[in-house]
């Protein structure tokens, strides 16, 4: 049994749709508003649970909510998925975590506000937290706590021999040693971009450019294990001392919101990967998986709710 700790976000998603997307001081009439569950860490969590045989993997989430319906609610989404909830807490004077997303129904594409609340109330003195990541075969994390707990959280489990699965988004400065610890780094191509030195091209999701950019990676992260993911175009995967193999996405049959479909590659592709991430011969079969899996979510409202379950693929 694979134990995977997921240390990150939990937000209470407030999502208005429109045909288009509102000027700098122009106000326009909405299409439609609905509410999800959300935030990165939870979406990863769901993502693993629901792309995962219950029997091969445990998930387990880190976290905080307010004290108020909205953390009362998204805890309990999170237990009814069947996900250990015993180590996220609700605390007082802090709301929960919010994320505002306005969607452009003509494109698909979406525009996020996050306002991190209790999420935001994690420090590095947090000794429980520690604890309870020592005691994990996996940790998943991304960046919408605060940045220096996410730094210490690495340290904790490279110490600890856990393999470290990071996500740097909302993407912020990070330090070498810090990215020098982490066994595999999920990226798109906006993250990818500001992580490379500025000479490398920016890689706007074009191949190409995307496998110069991962080989300039492979040289400064030289024992990491890098996705990049290029949207339509596919994804690109390396591991240390392998060269770089390119991957299709697989066709979505329709586009109404992207919101969560990072979300879903990383925890598909963290259900298949971690089963033995030294099995070069593994990465096809996840990849594929987590390109169906993204595919899916992209055609359905709704960060968590749009996340498929393992009996869809």
């Amino acid at each position: 049994m694979r134990d995977i700790v997921v240390f990150g976000s939990i937000n209470y998603d407030l999502v208005t749709t429109s045909k288009r997307v509102p000027a700098s001081g122009e106000t326009i009439a909405a299409s439609g508003f609905k509410t999800f569950h959300g935030g990165k860490g939870a979406n990863q969590a769901r993502a693993l649970r629901r792309l995962s045989d219950k029997n091969e993997i445990t998930v387990r989430m880190i976290g905080r909510v307010g004290n108020d319906v909205f953390g009362e609610e998204l805890l309990s989404g999170l237990e009814k998925e069947g996900i250990d909830v015993s180590r996220v807490e609700k605390i007082k004077n802090e709301p929960t975590g919010t994320a505002t997303i306005i969607v452009d129904e003509a494109l698909g594409e979406n525009r996020i506000l996050v306002y991190p609340g209790a999420n935001g109330t994690f420090k590095v003195t947090e000794e429980t937290v520690w604890d309870e990541i020592r005691k994990a075969n996996f940790l998943v994390l991304q960046n919408e706590i605060p940045v220096d707990v996410v730094f210490k959280a690495i340290q904790v489990a490279h110490d600890a021999h856990i393999t470290v699965i990071y996500n740097p988004s909302p993407m912020t400065e990070i330090p070498h040693e810090i990215l020098s610890k982490v066994d595999l780094l999920v990226l798109n191509s906006t993250e990818a971009n500001a992580i490379l030195p500025d000479s490398v091209a920016t890689i706007d999701d074009d191949v190409d450019r995307a496998l110069i950019a991962m080989k300039k990676l492979q040289q400064k992260l030289e024992s990491t294990s890098i996705i990049i993911t290029l949207g339509a175009n596919g994804s690109i995967f390396s591991s240390p001392g392998a060269s770089p193999q390119t991957f299709s996405a697989a066709k979505a049959d329709k586009i109404v919101d992207t919101t969560g479909a990072g979300d879903t590659f990383l925890g598909a592709f963290v259900s298949k990967w971690s089963k033995d991430p030294r099995d070069h011969n593994i990465i096809p079969e996840a990849i594929s998986f987590a390109s169906a899996a993204s595919a899916l979510a992209v055609a359905r409202p709704g960060a968590a709710d749009g996340i498929p379950y393992l009996r869809e693929l």
